[in-house]
């Protein structure tokens, strides 16, 4: 996010200064849909992109997006479109980020000799 921009009209303007922007992209179902029942075909790209913004929380430059998706997760992943889907997900990445840990761990024993 640190090197995205917005262009206002006039200049473009770094996102990281847009406070309004990120609250306002997170809230993907409260926007105005022609068809409301297309919100359903969005779900799994939320997912999806959530996802790798679970599984790259280290790697990346998102820590205020992941803090302000988490402040309004019930808005963000409504229940009505989600269900328990989200849940799964973030299990699903727990065990596989621990599970990359475990294998890290033992190739950097394995180089150490251990």
């Amino acid at each position: 996010l640190r090197d995205m921009w917005v262009y206002d009209g006039s200049s473009l303007l770094p996102i990281s200064d847009q406070a309004e922007w990120y609250r306002s992209s997170i809230h993907v179902f409260q926007g105005n849909f022609t068809v409301p029942e297309d919100r359903l075909r969005l779900v799994d790209t939320v997912l999806g992109l959530w996802g790798l913004a679970l599984l790259n929380a280290e790697r990346f430059d998102n820590k205020e997006l992941s803090e302000l998706v988490h402040q309004h997760r019930d808005t963000v992943f409504p229940a009505e479109y989600f269900g328990g889907l989200l849940e799964v997900l973030e299990e699903v990445c727990v065990t596989r980020e621990a599970r990359d840990a475990t294998g890290r761990r033992f190739l950097l024993e394995r180089r150490q000799g251990h």
